[in-house]
């Protein structure tokens, strides 16, 4: 097993705990504080511009993504973005997080990252955030 503190600029607390990378466990594991900042990578095995046609990001029973980046027709760099939450935004520096700012006890739960690649098969991983602190 590994262990990581992951220190950010601002944020208040974030720690990654790897397991194991078996299709459909959790590959990660982020605890974070309540009314603090999160990010949450998205560890795909490649990300170039070139390369990504469309990033999604899904929580629990995965219905419909809430936030999305799609660059089918356009550069990763001019990709346009969509979300349902303005707390939330992606960082694209490789590997790509999402980002969650003031934390609530209702953004605890899994995560599913999906990356769908112009010439290859999507990858999706799976992440579990536990939140923590007074509501």
């Amino acid at each position: 097993m590994h262990y990581q503190v992951i220190l950010l600029p601002n944020f208040i607390f974030s720690f990654l705990f790897i397991t194991s990378l078996d299709h459909g466990s959790v590959n990660s594991q982020y605890v974070a504080t309540v009314g603090g900042i999160v990010a949450l990578t998205c560890n795909i095995s490649d990300w170039r511009d070139d390369i990504i046609s469309l990033m999604l990001w899904y929580k629990g029973n995965y219905g419909a993504p809430f936030i999305g980046l799609d660059a089918r027709e356009l550069p990763l760099s001019q990709a346009i973005l969509s979300s349902t939450d303005q707390r939330m935004h992606l960082n694209l520096t490789s590997p790509p997080s999402l980002i969650i700012k003031s934390i609530r006890k209702s953004d605890e739960g899994e995560y599913k990252c999906r990356v769908d690649y112009r010439n290859d098969r999507t990858q999706n991983l799976l992440i579990f955030l536990k939140v923590v602190g007074k509501l």
